[in-house]
């Protein structure tokens, strides 16, 4: 299964997970040596392919998961007669889907927005490099060029602001405001503070 990938919060990237009776995604024995029929590793939290004798306790619901670290409610139950029959995928992710979706409008509304001629000037100028791929590609990289130094000029500058602001605006608000895990915030200040070096 793919991951989920929202455009603009990517740090943000979200699967279904599984849970084991009880619903606690609490760590438990290591199951990661124990090998389906198949010759599937089995991961930690991984087990939906498990019967619940040899792997651990056998999975009987799904959540959303995000790399932020939020984890959504049990949702659907797993259906055993697909893991009995190898169909691994078939789970009905589309609770933990909803809950995903659910969690990153609101991960959007909390986020600070551009203004909206800004906004279109980027979808604008995204639009045309798109266009520029295909029909003149040396073009295409010399406007990349021209938009990596307004990048280059305008980036450390806004990190240098932000990071001499953290006693205002810590990290988690930084990071919220920007729609972004704060480990993601945190390497998009130094990205920016490193390129005038």
């Amino acid at each position: 299964m793919s991951p989920w990938v929202r455009r603009g919060h990517e740090s943000h990237e979200g699967t279904a997970g599984v849970l084991p009776p009880g619903g606690s995604e609490s760590p438990s024995p290591p199951v990661s040596a124990s090998v389906g029929s198949g010759g599937h590793v089995t991961e930690p939290y991984d087990r939906s392919g498990c019967d619940g004798t040899a792997c651990g306790p056998a999975a009987t619901s799904t959540h959303g998961r995000c790399a932020c670290g939020r984890r959504g409610e049990p949702t659907c139950a797993i259906d055993r007669e697909h893991v009995r029959s190898g169909d691994r995928d078939a789970h009905d992710t589309s609770g933990p889907q909803r809950d995903r979706d659910d969690h990153m409008d609101q991960v959007a509304a909390r986020a600070v927005a551009l203004p909206d001629d800004v906004a279109a000037l980027l979808t604008q100028v995204r639009d045309r490099m798109d266009a520029l791929l295909d029909d003149a590609p040396l073009i295409a990289l010399k406007a990349a060029d021209a938009l990596e130094s307004i990048v280059a000029s305008t980036g450390p500058v806004a990190a240098l602001f932000l990071t001499r602001a953290a006693d205002v605006l810590p990290m988690a608000r930084l990071a919220e405001l920007l729609g972004m895990s704060e480990q993601a915030a945190g390497a998009r200040l130094a990205h920016y503070r490193q390129l005038n070096r």
